[in-house]
């Protein structure tokens, strides 16, 4: 992971931020892969980001392969974050959003 720049306090916070958040996505990707019957739920929280790019139609198997890839970036993109505030924003703004974290999270990254 790449060293996070801020104030001494921010960069503590953040660094802990930071590992929640990956094992958010990390934890969302695994239910992600093990649902059965609700897998159509999490292609439709993301259905925007997964149809970016295609031209024709995408088919449930193409979805979860392209959701799985947008959730492996999401990871690597948080890795090579270097800002210790972009982490505290994006708790604070949490608060006040009407989303789970992990899907505030994602969208934050992608």
């Amino acid at each position: 992971m790449k060293e996070l720049i801020g104030t001494e306090k921010q960069i503590v916070w953040a660094e802990g931020l930071r590992k929640e958040f990956i094992k958010n996505v990390i934890d969302y990707k695994e239910h992600f892969n093990n649902a059965t019957f609700n897998k159509r739920n999490y292609i439709i929280e993301f259905k925007k980001e997964i149809m970016e790019g295609e031209t024709g139609k995408v088919n449930m198997g193409m979805a979860a392969e392209k959701l799985n890839k947008i959730l492996d970036s999401v990871i690597t993109n948080m890795e090579n974050e270097t800002s210790a505030k972009k982490f505290i924003d994006i708790k604070t703004g949490l608060r006040c959003a009407d989303a789970s974290i992990e899907n505030y999270v994602i969208r934050e990254f992608i």
